[in-house]
């Protein structure tokens, strides 16, 4: 008769087995499992699962011996690069950061920790805030706008706000043209509520060209 290890399902067995003792197996048992059984179709998800619990046992350098290459999902990612951040290696880290910074989506709670030592540390800029902002409405989403307004440095939060109100109203956006300074930023803004202010409405290719003359590059 065959043994238990010969049937079909095992590989599953075994890999329930993992996952509830994630938090006392090492990374010698998840990569042995993984030669073992390597077209299994939970493979991605147990190193993910591994790499997120590693950085919950504060086991950094464990983690980047582990995967020593950035994991695709998003938690896993924030994970590895505060991981790289822990041992040293802030320029790695830091240059993380702004890849997963760059999108126009609510990062999971897990990052924070990665963004709140980023910004501590100077390199998380008005400028590079601003473009998440950009992005955050892009995607529609007010309440990471309105998130990241709360990011920018006091001096700065002014055009944060008006950003803000522009998400709200894109009828806003002369009034806002006309009171920021000319910039390729400021450009895309306008631009992008226009777009969405204009709709049908007559006159509206001389009144796009008024307000771009102020801002053009």
């Amino acid at each position: 008769m065959p043994t238990l290890t010969e049937y079909p399902l095992y590989p599953y067995l075994a890999y329930r087995r993992l996952t509830q003792d994630l938090n006392t197996i090492s990374g010698a048992q998840v990569e042995t499992f993984i030669k073992q059984y390597p077209h299994f179709p939970l493979n991605q998800k147990l190193s993910t699962l591994f790499v997120n619990q590693l950085a919950q046992r504060k086991e950094w350098h464990s983690l980047l011996a582990f995967s020593p290459s950035p994991p695709r999902p998003i938690i896993a990612r924030c994970n590895y690069y505060y991981a790289k951040w822990q041992t040293g290696n802030k320029q790695a880290a830091w240059q993380g950061a702004k890849q997963i910074l760059l999108h126009g989506y609510l990062l999971p709670q897990a990052c924070e920790q990665l963004f709140t030592r980023w910004q501590r540390a100077g390199p998380l800029t008005t400028e590079l805030i601003l473009q998440r902002i950009f992005l955050a409405i892009k995607s529609n989403d007010a309440a990471l706008v309105t998130s990241l307004v709360n990011r920018l440095p006091t001096k700065d939060q002014i055009i944060g706000q008006r950003l803000a109100k522009l998400q709200q109203d894109p009828s806003l956006v002369v009034k806002f043209a006309s009171l920021v300074k000319p910039s390729a930023f400021n450009r895309q803004v306008i631009l992008l509520f226009f777009n969405r202010f204009a709709g049908s409405r007559e006159r509206m290719p001389r009144l796009r060209y008024r307000l771009l003359s102020k801002h053009r590059k």
